[in-house]
């Protein structure tokens, strides 16, 4: 077990051979050689997620430059734990109200079957109560971070928080193309664009803060734009290059419900942060399974893995198989 990748794809087994509530104890039954103890003291190692985070991209053999990326966060409920680092009131777009839990921004690329995350935090506050890094200002890290990585996405999608002019207008540099929604208050051609009659048309022209023009469409009362400009870009075209931007909502509630990403007792945030990684781990093993949804994969893993116990020095062995 002195292998990271192999004690990391550990972790991950653990948490996909578990149904209902996940705890150290009954993820090392599935091991001849590994306690809860070890299962829990990796995640106190020394190891920097956000380096193992980019040995994995790296590893994976997959086009970046055929994909797409989406920004978004979610909450990572957390109701009774109220002496983890990290846990606070934040709204939760699921129950419309504010809930404790950890708030988890994730850059993720996609080509419609992979899913791999490029870049993750953790909201935290200081002291002083101001957060040590806003949301809007990791979007923007994050993409400055996959373009160093030479990953060159067909579009990148997000919703009207992350809709930045410092965001548009650094993805516009990238001579990538973006497709946001934006507040309904945003000033458009001098004036907010709830102000404004669109009927089904595109309109183009600038928004406030912005130094490139863009195009804005209408649709059930929200307003969507988007840096591509031309001929070629219509209402439909708008619509449906947004809509892959719902594919990482449905990446969240995998690592919920398959994944146990709400289940980690630590209190340390940096333990809290290593543990999604293990967690977005045991959703690459089943991104890859080759099954049609990825809860045939986890069945078909469990089916395959977990009616025997696994020696854990052995683990990749037994996956590649």
């Amino acid at each position: 077990m002195n292998n990271f990748n192999t004690r990391l794809l550990i972790g991950a087994i653990s948490l996909l051979g578990s149904d209902g509530q996940y705890s150290y104890a009954k993820g090392s039954k599935f091991f001849t050689n590994v306690s809860s103890f070890q299962l829990k003291r990796f995640l106190d190692g020394d190891w920097d997620e956000n380096e193992e985070l980019k040995l994995l991209i790296k590893s994976k053999d997959a086009n970046y430059s055929s994909g797409w990326l989406i920004i978004d966060d979610t909450l990572i409920e957390k109701p009774y734990s109220k002496e983890i680092e990290g846990v606070y009131w934040q709204y939760s777009s699921k129950v419309n109200d504010f809930e404790r839990g950890l708030n988890l921004t994730v850059l993720l690329w996609t080509n419609g079957k992979t899913q791999v995350p490029i870049a993750y935090m953790v909201y935290e506050k200081g002291e002083n109560g101001k957060a040590f890094e806003t949301k809007n200002a990791f979007a923007l890290r994050a993409i400055e971070y996959a373009q160093g990585l030479d990953i060159n996405p067909k579009f990148i999608a997000f919703d009207s928080k992350y809709a930045s002019s410092e965001l548009l207008n650094r993805i516009n540099d990238f001579k990538w193309t973006y497709y946001t929604q934006l507040p309904r208050n945003r000033v458009f051609g001098g004036e907010q664009l709830s102000k404004q009659e669109f009927h089904l048309q595109v309109k183009t022209g600038k928004l406030n803060g912005v130094a490139h023009i863009v195009s804005v469409i209408k649709h059930c009362g929200r307003f969507y734009a988007t840096n591509a400009t031309g001929n070629n870009v219509s209402r439909q075209q708008i619509l449906k290059s947004y809509r892959p931007r719902w594919a990482i909502e449905e990446y969240f509630r995998v690592l919920k419900q398959l994944c146990h990403l709400k289940e980690c007792k630590s209190r340390k945030i940096k333990q809290q942060r290593r543990y999604i990684l293990v967690v977005m781990r045991a959703y690459m093993l089943l991104s890859h399974m080759g099954k049609s949804t990825i809860y045939e994969a986890k069945l078909h893993f469990q089916q395959k893995f977990m009616g025997r116990k696994i020696n854990g020095d052995k683990a990749l062995r037994l996956l590649t198989a």
